[in-house]
């Protein structure tokens, strides 16, 4: 009896031994429309660091099965080919055996029996496919299906498939009827063998850090705050995974690791003026000290081993902090450094990437206040220019001017923007006021007055050791020589 509408696998199965006896052999011997399947699991991964073209590959514990859906008796011989594609040939050291494949049939459908299988065409280094001979001794009352180990072969990759490409190799298991050679059980007969992934990729994410220099030092230094101390710059940090994980192999199917040759490289972009050094944390201690090319340059590179403990597969993924060293003597500018982390091979430089690209590492910002006049006058023989700030907090500090020269084009300068003067101007109180002149509180003593370079026109820079201070800048004639001219009064820009 039959229930719910339903025929079990074991009732189908001897239905089709039943049709096969009543004389439908000839769909077996000719070909059939019925689909078979392969299938392997899944795809091999291996790195794509490994990756070179005619890099050959060994492969892991693997098998691939050819689910077949016809049931063939003892008179229907068959082969089986193997093809690999996307430019893969069989090398030595690893070639197919006839050993490789076996064929039973599903538990509880009925027994069968082959004769050990040979291989009769193929298989051989440099080719692309092998032809298995099937030669059925007892009849199947069940549906075959054929287990080919492929475990150790290896399989060379012409155009570099697995490397910049990152594959797949697809292998293909299609058969035949040995009478005819027409095929049979046509149906998904190609499935992935190897794939390729990056084997090195950003592990814990980028952690920015900040730093205030302390104009109180005539910033030379940081305010020790948040980690901080007075010369270094501490609180970022950068994750690496190197290879580790299991699931990634190497050239010989074991697991896949980097090794000494191998190197990450941290790339660290922007100012580098005043550093002394910048270094990486992890499983061991990197340090790179930049030159004065560097400084140039606006980037250095700090290099790390790919057989340093959480790269070349240790704790895979922990963090490295990131510290920056100044020298203390040079004078610190508020500045953005940019970091990005790069694979480079020991071997084959076409297996360099990229790991992160550029992302902000830290930001350095001057403690308190800047505001800046675009333009003022120093020529005290004929204006005289004024700063007028305010204090709006309960906390006062310190101010420092910065004087700049201001240019025109058509002089055609050999320079712009020159800073000429750095004066100490007092202080300003707790929800205060403060007039700064120009001549009289700032040139005077650090240049010869009256200025007259560029007719007397420069930049002002004032930092203010006090939070949201506001400023208006005013420029007039002096009544004896610059007439009653006044230029008007602007707000000062803040930095911020």
């Amino acid at each position: 009896m039959v229930s719910s509408g339903t025929v079990s696998t074991t009732k189908w199965n001897r239905i089709a031994g039943l049709a096969l006896c009543l004389g439908v052999a000839f769909l077996f011997m000719a070909g059939s429309a019925l689909a078979g399947t392969t299938a392997i699991g899944s795809a091999v991964t291996y790195a794509r660091e490994v990756g070179a073209a005619n890099a050959v590959y060994t492969l892991p514990t693997k098998s691939v099965t050819r689910s077949m859906a016809v049931i063939r008796d003892a008179t229907q011989d068959f082969f089986v080919d193997v093809t690999l594609g996307a430019g893969a040939v069989f090398t030595a050291g690893g070639l197919p055996e006839a050993s490789d494949l076996a064929l039973t049939s599903v538990s509880g459908a009925g027994g069968g029996a082959i004769a050990a299988p040979t291989i009769i065409s193929g298989g051989t280094a440099g080719s692309t496919s092998v032809t298995y001979s099937v030669d059925i001794t007892t009849s199947f009352t069940g549906l075959p299906f054929c287990n080919l180990e492929v475990t150790a072969w290896a399989f060379r990759v012409v155009a570099n498939t697995l490397g910049a490409a990152a594959g797949p190799i697809p292998i293909t298991i299609a058969t035949r009827d040995a009478a005819t050679g027409s095929a049979i059980d046509v149906g998904a007969d190609t499935v992935f063998l190897a794939t390729s992934v990056y084997g090195v990729v950003p592990g814990d994410a980028l952690v920015s850090t900040t730093a205030t220099v302390d104009v109180a030092t005539s910033r030379l230094q940081f305010l020790a705050t948040f980690g901080d101390t007075t010369r270094v710059d501490n609180g970022a940090s950068i994750g690496i995974k190197g290879g580790s994980n299991s699931s990634i192999r190497d050239l010989t199917g074991a697991t896949y690791f980097t090794t000494g040759a191998d190197s990450i490289n941290l790339v660290i972009t922007g100012n580098l003026s005043g550093i002394t050094a910048i270094t990486w944390t992890g499983g061991a201690t990197r340090t790179v000290n930049p030159t004065s090319a560097d400084v140039t340059a606006g980037s250095t590179t700090l290099s790390i081993p790919g057989s340093d403990t959480n790269i070349g597969g240790g704790s895979a993924g922990t963090k490295g902090t990131i510290a920056i060293q100044v020298d203390g003597s040079t004078e610190l500018t508020a500045r953005t450094l940019t970091i990005a982390s790069n694979f480079v091979s020991g071997g084959v430089a076409a297996q360099n990437h990229s790991i992160t690209s550029a992302g902000t590492l830290t930001v350095w910002k001057l403690n308190g206040t800047i505001l800046v006049a675009n333009w003022a006058n120093g020529n005290v023989q004929y204006l005289n220019s004024r700063f007028y700030l305010w204090n709006s907090s309960s906390i006062g500090g310190k101010i420092t001017a910065r004087v700049f020269t201001l240019p025109v084009a058509s002089s055609a300068p050999t320079s712009t923007g020159v800073p000429i003067a750095t004066v100490a101007v007092g202080t300003i109180g707790g929800t205060s006021a403060r007039n700064i002149r120009l001549a009289e509180d700032i040139l005077n003593g650090a240049v010869t007055l009256p200025y007259i370079t560029d007719g007397g026109n420069v930049v002002v820079e004032l930092t203010i050791e006090a939070i949201g201070v506001s400023g208006f800048t005013q420029t007039f004639g002096i009544t004896a020589t610059g007439g009653n001219i006044a230029y008007g009064t602007s707000p000062m820009t803040v930095i911020p």
